[in-house]
C-alpha cells in the first residue's frame, strides 16, 4: 500500500519518510521508507504498533530483534542501521509522560520478495525447481543461520525460532539470486532461555520442530532451528510443508523409510543425497540432527543433481526422452571433465556413455518395460563407451584431491598466508572444481592478486563463492568490488563483506573497514578499525592510533 501523492508523509525519528507499506503481522508494520539524509536511499523500518507499546513481552521480543541485528554482520544476514528509542528505558520514562514514541527498527530495503515468492514464481513458470539452484540458495541460508548459531555468548549463540520462507528475503545481485534471513522478532540470545517464553509454545506450526510444538523451551536449540531448515528444504524442492496432510514434527518415526522413498518418487532428478541430509534435519530426536546449521552447511553435497537424470515432474512416463536428453555432465558431475572428454572422443560416444548410465539408472528405479526397449541400444554402446568412461575416470582422479593431495593444498595454504607456495593456484583450482568452496576463495584470492585492476572482475565469482562458504579471507576481497561504488548499497555491501573479513583476523578486511568509515567521517568506527588492524600487526594502523 502505497502513501497516496500528497497526502501527510508519516516520519519516524525526524528522518524517516514512511511511504509504502511492506507488511505487517500481529504486532507491527513494516514500511519501505526514505532516508533524509540519503535521498535516493531507500530503507525498510520495523514500527512496533502504538497498542502494544505497554506489553512489556512484546517490546521486549522487539528489543531483542534490534540486539540480534546489531549483534549479526553477515552476507545472508538482513543488516540493521539503526532503532529507536536509543534505550528501552527511554521509552518507559515517555510512556510515564503520557507519550506514544515510535519504537522501530531500520533495516536495508531489498526489493523482490521472499523466498514464498521466489518459489511460487517457479511453481507457476515450469512446475518444480532447479536442483542446483535450490542447492545454491538453500547453502546461503544455512550460512546466514550458521552465523547466527556461532555468535559467541553472551549475545549468542542466536536461535531464530521462527525460520519460514517468509522469512528469507531474496533477491538478484546480477550473477544468481542472493538471500538474506530476516525477522529474529522472538530469536534467543545466549544459552539460557528468556523467561518470557517458559511453556509458551514459540514459531510457526508448519516449521516448528517437535520441542517447540510442545512447549518446552528447555530443550529449543540450534538444532531447533535446523528442523525447521529441513521443512524448508523439503518444501524448496516439492513445494509440500507438511508430509501427506501431517506436520513433518508429528510425523512418526516409524514413516522415515516410506518418506525417503516417496521423495525420490517425486524429485527423482534429485540426489539421493540431499534427501539423506533432509530427513537427519527432520528427525524427531534432537540428538540425531545436525547440531547446529554450521555442521548442517558441511554436510550439503557438492551435487544436488541425480547423475544421468533430467529434469522431472513426479513421474518417469518417458524413458527414452530422458535418455536421449542426458549428457555425459550429468555422468561424470563435472561439466569441465565432460569438455575434455568431449574433446578427445567425440560427441557421439559421450551421447552412448549418456546411454548407458541413464538406462542402468531407469533399470534401477523400476521402469524395466520402457526401458528394456532400449537393451540393445546399451549394448551396441558399450563397447565404444567403455574408453570414455576410463578417460572420465583418469581425469577425475587428477582432478579431485586424495588424502596425500588434500594434505599437500593445506600446506600450501599455511605457506601462502605470506607468499604464494609453487602450484598453489593449481591445488586451490583442483578443489574448487571438486566442490570445496573455501578453495575457490583462496584460488579467487590469489587471482585477485595476480591480476591488474582492469581484469580482477573474474576473480569476483570466485570470491563469491568462498564468501558463500563463510570464509573471512575471500569475503575481505570480495568487499573490494562493493567499495569503489560510493552508493550507500554498496557501502553497506562492503561493511558486511570487510566485517565478516575482520571479525575473522583478516588484515585486509579491517583495512577495508577503516578506508570506508573514514570516508563516511565516523571516526569512532574507523578507530575500532584501526586498532583491530594494529592487533594484526599493521604497523601504520598502530601509529595511525597513537596518533589518534
Amino acid at each position: 500500500m502505497r502513501v497516496a501523492e500528497g497526502a501527510n508523509v508519516r516520519t519516524i525519528a525526524g528522518r524517516y519518510e514512511l511511504d509504502e507499506l511492506l507488511g505487517q503481522g500481529a504486532f507491527g508494520q513494516v514500511w519501505r521508507a526514505r532516508d533524509r539524509r540519503f535521498r535516493q536511499r531507500h530503507v525498510a523500518v520495523k514500527v512496533l504498533k502504538p497498542e502494544h507499546l505497554r506489553s512489556a513481552r512484546t517490546v521486549a521480543y522487539f528489543w531483542r530483534e534490534c540486539e540480534a541485528l546489531a549483534a549479526l554482520q553477515h552476507p545472508n544476514v538482513v543488516a540493521a542501521s539503526d532503532r529507536g528509542p536509543e534505550r528501552i528505558d527511554d521509552l518507559a520514562d515517555a510512556l510515564a509522560r503520557g507519550e506514544a514514541p515510535d519504537v522501530f527498527l531500520v533495516m536495508e530495503y531489498i526489493p523482490g520478495g521472499n523466498l514464498s515468492r521466489w518459489l511460487a514464481r517457479h511453481r507457476t513458470e515450469g512446475n518444480t525447481t532447479d536442483p542446483a539452484a535450490v542447492g545454491r540458495l538453500f547453502a546461503q541460508v544455512c550460512a546466514g543461520v550458521a552465523a547466527a548459531h556461532a555468535l559467541a555468548p553472551p549475545a549468542g549463540p542466536v536461535i531464530h525460532r521462527d525460520l519460514k520462507c517468509d522469512n528469507v528475503l531474496v533477491f538478484d545481485a546480477g550473477d544468481g539470486p542472493v538471500a538474506r534471513i530476516t525477522d529474529f522478532g522472538i530469536a534467543r540470545l545466549g544459552e539460557r532461555p528468556d523467561t518470557a517464553s517458559v511453556n509458551a509454545v514459540l514459531g510457526t506450526l508448519t516449521y516448528m520442530s517437535p520441542e517447540q510444538l510442545a512447549g518446552d523451551a528447555a530443550r529449543v536449540g540450534t538444532w531447533s532451528d535446523v528442523f525447521s531448515l529441513g521443512v524448508m528444504l523439503v518444501e524448496m524442492l516439492t513445494f509440500a510443508r507438511n508430509w501427506r496432510g501431517t506436520l513433518w514434527s508429528l510425523t512418526p518415526a516409524a514413516e522415515r523409510s516410506g518418506v525417503h522413498v516417496a521423495l525420490i518418487e517425486a524429485r527423482s532428478d534429485v540426489h539421493d543425497a540431499v534427501w539423506t541430509v533432509a530427513l537427519r534435519c527432520l528427525d524427531p530426536d534432537p540428538a540425531k540432527r545436525f547440531r547446529d546449521a554450521g555442521e548442517l552447511r558441511r554436510a550439503l553435497p557438492v551435487e544436488w543433481r541425480a547423475p544421468g537424470v533430467a529434469a522431472t515432474l513426479r513421474t518417469d512416463t518417458n524413458v527414452t526422452a530422458r535418455i536421449e536428453q542426458s549428457t555425459l555432465s550429468q555422468v561424470t558431475g563435472s561439466h569441465t571433465v565432460s569438455e575434455r572428454v568431449r574433446a578427445s572422443t567425440g560427441a557421439r560416444v559421450a551421447v552412448a556413455g549418456a546411454l548407458l548410465v541413464a538406462a542402468s539408472l531407469a533399470l534401477a528405479l523400476g521402469v524395466r518395460r520402457r526401458a528394456s526397449r532400449d537393451v540393445k541400444r546399451v549394448q551396441a554402446a558399450l563397447v565404444s563407451v567403455r574408453p570414455v568412461i576410463a578417460d572420465a575416470g583418469a581425469v577425475l582422479a587428477v582432478r579431485c584431491p586424495t588424502p596425500e593431495r588434500a594434505a599437500r593444498i593445506r600446506e600450501t595454504e599455511a605457506r601462502e598466508r605470506t607468499t604464494p607456495a609453487p602450484g598453489a593456484e593449481e591445488d586451490y583450482r583442483a578443489a574448487c572444481e571438486c566442490g570445496d568452496r573455501v578453495a575457490c576463495g583462496r584460488w579467487g584470492e590469489l587471482a585477485f592478486k595476480r591480476e591488474a585492476n582492469g581484469t580482477r572482475e573474474r576473480a569476483r565469482p570466485l570470491l563469491q563463492r568462498g564468501c558463500d562458504a563463510n570464509d573471512p579471507r575471500a569475503c575481505a576481497y570480495l568487499g573490494t568490488f562493493a567499495f569503489p561504488e560510493r552508493t550507500p548499497e554498496g557501502d553497506a555491501r562492503a561493511a558486511r563483506y570487510f566485517g565478516v573479513g575482520c571479525d575473522g583476523g583478516v588484515l585486509e578486511g579491517c583495512l577495508g573497514l577503516d578506508a570506508l568509515w573514514t570516508r563516511q567521517g565516523d571516526a569512532r568506527r574507523a578507530g575500532e578499525a584501526r586498532r583491530r588492524a594494529c592487533s594484526l600487526g599493521h604497523a601504520a594502523s598502530c601509529q595511525g592510533s597513537r596518533r589518534r
